[in-house]
């Protein structure tokens, strides 16, 4: 399977904006049809992702496999370790890349875009800890919470150690649009 998926991503390596839609647009199918009422069939699509995730490009198209797949795999406590590692990879690739390569800053976009929503989750997610009549709900929620802050933290530090540059300036950015929010909105 990764032969194939190797030699799809070969053969299609001129960035085609028309292939990388079909491509797109063919995952998206398969996962209504095939996976979206499977979810025993999430964590093999997901490596399937993984391994195409370099034959799909534009914050538009990433945006909606992170809101469809990777957000939710992160924020599940049902995922397993294999699962939540392939999305941290998918998450890294999108963060991650070489600046030589990105002629058009396409790459550098998506980074933005992607660094930008993983602070914004994180922020939101450390600031609001639920709060419940039931403990037990509190719990679990703060639970999940703690777990999804957990797989935001290690990609973010991974992305940090990578790309210090880049991530202090992501940031700064993020922070500075946090106090300005909080300023406007107290």
């Amino acid at each position: 399977m990764e032969q194939t998926i190797q030699a799809y991503l070969d053969k299609h390596n001129d960035n085609d904006e028309h292939d990388i839609q079909r491509l797109h647009e063919e995952l998206l199918t398969i996962h209504a049809t095939k996976v979206g009422p499977h979810p025993e069939r999430h964590a093999t699509f997901l490596a399937i992702l993984k391994s195409l995730r370099p034959g799909l490009n534009g914050v538009d198209r990433l945006t909606l496999w992170w809101d469809i797949l990777i957000g939710p795999t992160l924020d599940s406590l049902n995922s397993t370790k294999n699962t939540i590692a392939d999305a941290r990879a998918i998450v890294l690739s999108l963060l991650i890349y070489d600046e030589d390569v990105d002629t058009n800053g396409e790459f550098a976009k998506v980074s933005e875009a992607f660094t930008k929503k993983l602070f914004e989750v994180y922020l939101h997610k450390t600031k609001t800890l639920p709060s419940s009549s039931d403990t037990r709900v509190a719990v679990e929620e703060q639970e999940r919470q703690r777990f999804i802050c957990s797989n935001i933290e290690a990609v973010l530090l991974h992305f940090g150690r990578r790309k210090p540059k880049v991530y202090n300036i992501h940031l700064i950015s993020v922070i500075m649009d946090a106090r300005l929010m909080s300023i406007v909105f107290p």
